[in-house]
C-alpha cells in the first residue's frame, strides 16, 4: 500500500525568521518544511546505503495561504533524483525534479491563480515508476516573488583565463580574447601598444614579438570553461547566465566560452569552481552578494598534463557532473 507522508503549516500571516541557503525570507514566504525526506516510490529499496524503510512512497504538505493576483515561486532542495517526480500545488502541475543524483537547489514557477484562501496541498510523487528510486528532497519554501526576479537578486561578473603561453601555438590565438597584466606591462618595453588595447596595435606585433610577450606572462587568454556555483549548503544553486557568445546552464553549471560572462542568482555565499577538463587545474573562490550587489571575480587556470602527441579518439565514458 502506497504510504504518504503529510504535514501540515499553519503559517498564514505569520512572519518568518528562518533563513535558507541562498537569501533571506521575507514576511509573506512560508517554510513548508524545514526538514529533507527520504521517498521511495516502491520496492526494494535501490541502495543498500539507503535505510531499509523510506519515510514514505510520495510527499504531501498542507498549507494556510492567502491567494494574491501575483505570481510567487517554489524554492525546493533535492537529491538522487533518477526518475520523473512531479510537483503539484493544489492539482496543478508546477514542473518536474531535476534528474539528476547532485544535491542542488532550484525553483518553480508559481502562477497567480494556483495559491487559494485556506488550506493548500503541495505533492511530490512518482506516479509512474519504471524501478525503485530512493530520492531525498525538502527544505521547501513558497517564496513571494517570481523565480526570475529572485535569480535577478545578485550579480557575478566572471572571466576565466590560462596563460597565453599554455595556448598552442599561442601567437595564433584570438586576440580579442587576451587580458593583459597592467602590473607588468608597465615594465614592459610594449608598454604604449599594449596599453592601447587596440585590434590594429596587436595587429604589428609579428611572430616573435608576440613570444616575447606570452612567454612574459604579461597576457592572459580567456578561455572556454565549465563554472560550478555550490551555495552555502555545498547544493548546486540554480542561476541564469549570459555572455556575448552562446553559454549552457543547468542547476549550478555554466558551460562558457572564451568570453566574460554574467551570472546571476540570490543573494547570498558561494563557492565559485572553474575548470577546463582533467588537464587543467581546478580554481576556486569564496563570494558573499548582497541583494542587488555585483562582484567581479577572475579565476586563473592552467593546464598541468601535457598532451602533446595524443590524439583525439572517442571518449569510453562520459561526464556526469
Amino acid at each position: 500500500m502506497p504510504r504518504t507522508l503529510s504535514v501540515f503549516f499553519a503559517v498564514a500571516g505569520c512572519v518568518l525568521s528562518v533563513v535558507l541557503p541562498s537569501g533571506q525570507l521575507l514576511a509573506d514566504d512560508i517554510v513548508l518544511t524545514d526538514q529533507m525526506h527520504h521517498l521511495r516510490q516502491m520496492e526494494p529499496r535501490e541502495w543498500s546505503t539507503f535505510p531499509e524503510k523510506a519515510e514514505a512512497t510520495k510527499l504531501e504538505l498542507n498549507f494556510e495561504a492567502k491567494a494574491e493576483a501575483r505570481e510567487r515561486c517554489l524554492s525546493l532542495r533535492q537529491q538522487d533524483v533518477k526518475d520523473n517526480w512531479t510537483i503539484s500545488l493544489n492539482g496543478e502541475q508546477l514542473g518536474k525534479l531535476h534528474i539528476n543524483e547532485i544535491d542542488m537547489r532550484v525553483y518553480y514557477e508559481v502562477g497567480f491563480d494556483i495559491v487559494k484562501n485556506g488550506e493548500n496541498t503541495l505533492t511530490i510523487e512518482c506516479p509512474r515508476g519504471r524501478k525503485a528510486d530512493d530520492i531525498r528532497v525538502g527544505e521547501i519554501s513558497l517564496l513571494d516573488r517570481k523565480k526570475r526576479g529572485l535569480l535577478l537578486e545578485a550579480t557575478l561578473e566572471l572571466s576565466v583565463t590560462e596563460p597565453l603561453s599554455n595556448l598552442i601555438p599561442f601567437w595564433q590565438f584570438d586576440r580579442d580574447d587576451v587580458e593583459l597584466d597592467s602590473g607588468k606591462i608597465a615594465r614592459s618595453r610594449y608598454r604604449s601598444l599594449l596599453l592601447a588595447k587596440r585590434p590594429q596595435s596587436f595587429a604589428v606585433l609579428n611572430t616573435l614579438q608576440w613570444r616575447e610577450i606570452a612567454n612574459s606572462n604579461l597576457a592572459r587568454a580567456r578561455v572556454p570553461c565549465r563554472i560550478t556555483i555550490l551555495n552555502a549548503d555545498g547544493s548546486l544553486q540554480e542561476c541564469l547566465a549570459e555572455s556575448d557568445k552562446p553559454v549552457a546552464v543547468r542547476p549550478g553549471t555554466v558551460y562558457a566560452a572564451n568570453r566574460p560572462v554574467t551570472i546571476h542568482l540570490p543573494a547570498g555565499d558561494y563557492r565559485i569552481f572553474a575548470g577546463r577538463g582533467f588537464e587543467y587545474s581546478l580554481a576556486e573562490e569564496e563570494v558573499t552578494i548582497p541583494a542587488g550587489g555585483v562582484q567581479q571575480l577572475k579565476l586563473p587556470i592552467s593546464r598541468e598534463v601535457d598532451t602533446e602527441g595524443w590524439e583525439i579518439g572517442r571518449a569510453s565514458c562520459r561526464e556526469r557532473v
